[in-house]
């Protein structure tokens, strides 16, 4: 039998490890499935340990307990603030719909027809039609927290390596935007002075 088809710290290892990680990437963050996430890390493990001399299954009972404990901790600690950024990337794509819906609710909220008429509060019109501010039991959302909770040190990864550029763009767009209203309002300021 072959024992090692990829030498480990090799270019194939490498390149076989890059891909798996961005499939599981891709699944976690973009896909979001947990059991499509779950058999394909099953299936690069049952690969590492048939085709390596990795045998995970060699190692002491104690240090599987000890790894995997502390594991879960600190994935339990990034729980929290992933899904503080979670929500707060959720409470940022609802503003647009939340300045819309607000209106049409003080408004007259009978003449819709959403059944807006059964609720009480506006409050509790985005909960139960919306499912705004997002909840952890709400559908959808427990196998969110279970990947972030399980998966946490590629999800992390894929936070760090994406936000600090998607800020960056976001600033820079920004700062764009400011210079060229600065230089328009510049332009136009004799025509605004004389009359």
């Amino acid at each position: 039998m072959i024992t090692v088809l990829f030498l480990m710290y090799s270019l194939p290892f490498f390149v076989l490890l890059l891909a798996f990680c961005a499939t599981e990437i891709y699944l976690i963050e973009g896909k979001e499935d947990p059991y499509s996430t779950t058999l394909s890390l099953l299936i690069f493990v049952a690969l590492l340990a048939s085709f390596t001399d990795w045998k995970p299954w060699q190692t002491s009972f104690t240090e599987i307990f000890g790894f995997g404990l502390l594991y879960f901790i600190i994935g339990s600690g990034y729980l929290f603030p992933r899904w503080v950024l979670y929500v707060k990337d959720k409470s940022k794509d609802f503003e647009g719909n939340y300045s819309d819906l607000k209106r049409q609710w003080d408004g007259d909220r009978n003449k819709w027809g959403n059944g807006w008429a059964n609720y009480a509060t506006f409050e509790e019109m985005l909960r139960g039609k919306y499912l705004m501010p997002p909840m952890p039991w709400d559908r959808g959302v427990k196998s969110k927290l279970y990947m972030w909770w399980v998966y946490w040190p590629l999800s992390a990864a894929w936070i760090l390596a994406h936000r600090p550029i998607e800020w960056a763009w976001e600033w820079l767009l920004a700062s764009i935007k400011d210079w060229l209203v600065s230089l328009s309002n510049k332009i136009f300021k004799s025509h605004f002075q004389g009359r």
